[in-house]
């Protein structure tokens, strides 16, 4: 038998390290489609608030929603947000995948404000569905 110096505990790990990679970019594709057809529905409906089923979003029929991601519009202004996993745990995970997204509109929730990374105040308030440590895109 011949020795190729890898053991299965290298080969788990390098497994595991390309299963994240792939459900970032996952995760970051869905959310990007996602947004898209958010926002879209809220500049057609600006006196909307609520949630709308992704049906009336007009999601493509191949589309499968990652559970973790919601949206709410209020008063025609849209905020997809994701609930941190322990797979998606950053707003850069998030961004991984998702590199037409602007990053100046995604921060994190904490007490009913959008903090940005790139900004030292908060950005935006948000509705009070979002829930704190949500990863949230505001529209």
């Amino acid at each position: 038998m011949m020795a190729t110096g890898v053991t299965a505990h290298e080969v788990n790990s390098q497994q595991g390290a390309s299963n994240q990679v792939a459900g970032r970019q996952s995760m970051g594709q869905n959310l990007a489609l996602y947004v898209d057809s958010v926002s879209s529905y809220a500049t057609i409906n600006p006196a909307y608030s609520g949630t709308v089923s992704d049906v009336s979003l007009g999601l493509p029929s191949w589309f499968t929603k990652h559970p973790d991601l919601h949206h709410v519009i209020e008063n025609g202004r849209a905020f997809v947000y994701i609930v941190p996993s322990p797979a998606m745990r950053s707003i850069g995970d998030v961004l991984a995948g998702a590199p037409t997204l602007n990053p100046k509109k995604i921060g994190t929730a904490r007490q009913g404000k959008l903090w940005s990374p790139i900004e030292a105040a908060p950005i935006h308030d948000l509705p009070n569905v979002v829930p704190s440590n949500a990863i949230v895109y505001a529209m």
